[in-house]
């Protein structure tokens, strides 16, 4: 078993976790293009260093002054990109340590408002305990049983003649003529047709006996709706006196100090509140620094493909197998050892750009996992899973699946199926209406209102009154109540 705030905080640990790898992917990242970078430019330094031992000196002019200004422009670039993504890589972990930290303050906040709850609860049960032998509360709680059975019988009045009217009412609906005449309000004041049509309307009641039918197909409709009427005036009687036991439990609970609680409850609540503002804003720099960051790893600059489509067009002007003809062709052996390191550098940098698109496909893959985890953060706060009471039946299978998704082997959606399959509601005690409700338990059970921000589901003291209510039609009902009568 394990709380709900713990649940959101092995998730809250995970996403850290998998930024901590993205951290050190960075790094990775960074070290492997600083690698690729001097591969290049020692093996530019070869290329002009063969330029100068084997080509003529227009040759190695043109070489050398071509490949000069292409590496510059692309080595000036590359510096330009590593020094933002380091930058931004210390931007990233500073406000990850940030997000840690607010995280875990608002763990220990959440845990403090746990206990605030709990003493609420024992202090409302023992108030509960003490009114159960007191006479007001006693005949308080007798009429709203009462009210409340009134109200039963008069909703299920309501509901019968309601089933009624559908059933008894099918014969006069299927006769068209009768409807008709229905319709035009034949027989009564609103009916005002011109003397033709009086003429052969008189024809048609006498045909489908409308006259003797009209007023018991009226009855049929009124008496629902009369029924229905009598049920709302039982169910409003339930609420009046269900309030004026609320009252009563109210003030019990104010005289046994419940007043010291809520504002204890309300303190606690607003440092959550200030506690969960803060973390969404690191949350949002977060977000910016991971798109800007995505942009710069993705391996698609369009600034640096150029720079670099430039550098590889001038290392390129001169095939390697062409410089070790030539180098075969001269007496000196120097020109071969340079050829053999050029083409040395180049299966290294062809090495180094593997690693470097392995190492950014990694990071992406990182993002996308850590980037579902959130959602699931997101979704399971605004859920209200969180809240004081919340339970999760399913510790060892959560950190399972969680475990799996840092890894790579299971997707988000199963991880919500997970906390879907393991939550239990907040323990409510079946005279959870007693004394007027207090609002700490909103956000409601399984949907809405995340980190106990949401609408109030009930709570202490509060809550409905219970059943419908219901009345006698046409006489008294039980409990004493003789209000209706059609």
């Amino acid at each position: 078993m394990i709380s709900g705030r713990d649940a959101l905080l092995q998730i809250d640990n995970a996403i850290a976790g998998i930024r901590d790898d993205e951290n050190r992917l960075d790094a990775a990242l960074a070290s492997a293009t600083q690698e690729a970078e001097r591969l290049r430019l020692e093996q530019a330094d070869d290329y002009r260093a063969l330029a100068r031992v084997r080509l003529d000196a227009l040759s190695g002019e043109k070489v050398t002054g071509t490949l000069d200004r292409a590496e510059r422009e692309a080595l000036k670039l590359l510096a330009e990109k590593r020094k933002a993504l380091e930058e931004l890589a210390e931007r990233r972990a500073s406000a990850t340590k940030s997000l840690k930290k607010a995280q875990a303050e608002r763990h220990g906040v959440a845990g403090k408002l746990e206990d605030v709850v709990r003493r609420m609860d024992e202090l409302r049960a023992k108030t509960q305990r003490r009114l159960a032998s007191e006479r007001d509360w006693i005949s308080a709680d007798e009429k709203v049983a009462a009210a409340e059975e009134i109200a039963r019988k008069a909703d299920a009045k309501a509901d019968q003649a309601e089933a009624d009217r559908a059933e008894k009412g099918r014969p006069y609906e299927a006769d068209k003529l009768f409807m008709y005449l229905w319709a035009n309000g034949f027989g009564t004041s609103k009916y005002t047709a011109g003397p033709f049509a009086r003429f052969f309307d008189r024809k048609v009641a006498k045909v489908c006996g409308f006259i003797e039918a009209r007023p018991n197909y009226a009855m049929l409709l009124e008496i629902p709706l009369r029924l229905r009427e009598h049920s709302d005036r039982k169910a409003a009687a339930v609420a009046e006196v269900v309030a004026k036991r609320t009252a009563i439990e109210r003030a019990a609970l104010e005289a046994d100090g419940i007043a010291k609680f809520e504002a204890e409850f309300a303190a606690v609540k607003a440092e959550i509140d200030a506690g969960n503002a803060g973390i969404a804003s690191v949350q949002a720099d977060l977000a910016t620094l991971d798109a800007s960051h995505g942009a710069l790893v993705g391996g698609d600059d369009p600034e640096i493909a150029r720079a670099l489509e430039g550098v590889a067009e001038s290392l390129a002007s001169t095939d390697i197998q062409t410089l070790w003809a030539q180098a075969y062709e001269t007496p000196t052996p120097e020109d071969e050892k340079i050829v053999q390191r050029i083409e040395h550098y180049g299966a290294a940098i062809a090495q180094a750009e593997a690693e470097l698109a392995e190492t950014r496909a990694t990071i992406r893959e990182t993002a996308r996992r850590r980037a579902e985890l959130e959602e699931t953060r997101e979704r399971f706060q605004r859920s209200g899973y969180d809240r004081p009471g919340v339970t999760f039946n399913n510790e060892s299978m959560l950190g399972n699946v969680i475990g799996g998704i840092i890894g790579g082997i299971i997707s988000s959606p199963e991880l919500w199926r997970v906390i879907l399959g393991g939550y239990q509601a907040p323990h409510r005690r079946s005279g959870d209406t007693f004394g007027g409700g207090g609002n700490w338990w909103s956000g409601g059970n399984g949907g809405g209102g995340g980190s106990w921000g949401g609408g109030s589901s009930g709570g202490f003291g509060g809550g409905d009154a219970g059943s419908s209510a219901d009345g006698g039609f046409g006489g008294g009902d039980s409990g004493g109540d003789s209000s209706g009568g059609f």
